[in-house]
């Protein structure tokens, strides 16, 4: 008797995406029982299909800098989580906490921190692609006097700067989120953290970058 060969099916692992960040990656302003999916994460998840796993590991709060007085994301359980991930593919935002006047005094280490967090995922065993993302522009209107005048500026102003040198000077890419949601267009609930639309706008650029329908580094 003979046998047909049938060709071999592989199966492929799904990508891992592990979204690391703070208070508007976590998706802090959205409705618990809906944050897993309107978050960006979330949304991206759905974006990207099947062949990835998308996992959300922002905190709120949390800096890039390794300072005193708001949890460094260095010492967070969800940077931990993160690294027990194993992921592909790392998706960095930070820095609207450090642009606080009382965290900006000590920019100058800013770049430093940043490239101890992504140090510790580029040289994981499966040595997963790792992209920074600026954090979203913080509207003026920001409500209950959340932030003040030194704080927009130093987010909106002066950071974008420092991710495009830090990306350049690592070879990293960039993923500029005020192409999504811009100064025109601001998707925030309190000037700072996403709406579900702004959420899903951003999940729109990350999506386009990380499947190359765009580029973005500048």
């Amino acid at each position: 008797m003979i046998f047909a060969l049938l060709p071999l099916l592989v199966v492929r692992a799904p990508i891992r995406v592990a979204c690391v960040g703070d208070s508007i990656t976590f998706g802090y302003a959205l409705p618990e029982a809906t944050r897993a999916i309107a978050s960006y994460p979330g949304v991206l998840g759905q974006r990207l299909g099947g062949g990835y796993v998308v996992k959300n590991f922002g905190h709120t709060g949390c800096t890039i800098m390794n300072l005193d007085w708001l949890p460094p994301l260095s010492k967070t359980d969800e940077y931990k989580k993160s690294l027990a991930f194993k992921p592909d593919i790392v998706i960095l935002m930070g820095g609207t906490n450090d642009g606080h006047p009382r965290n900006w005094a000590h920019k100058d280490q800013f770049e430093a921190d940043m490239k101890k967090i992504t140090h510790s995922y580029l040289t994981m065993p499966n040595h997963p692609k790792v992209m920074v993302m600026t954090p979203p522009r913080i509207c003026t209107k920001a409500e209950r006097g959340v932030i003040d005048d030194d704080q927009c500026n130093n987010v909106n102003q002066e950071l974008p700067q420092i991710y495009r040198s830090f990306a350049r000077s690592n070879a990293l890419q960039l993923i500029d989120s005020r192409l999504a949601v811009t100064s025109r267009d601001c998707y925030t609930v309190d000037g700072i953290h996403l709406s579900e639309k702004g959420c899903l706008k951003l999940a729109n650029q990350v999506a386009y970058v990380m499947l190359k329908k765009q580029t973005v580094h500048k």
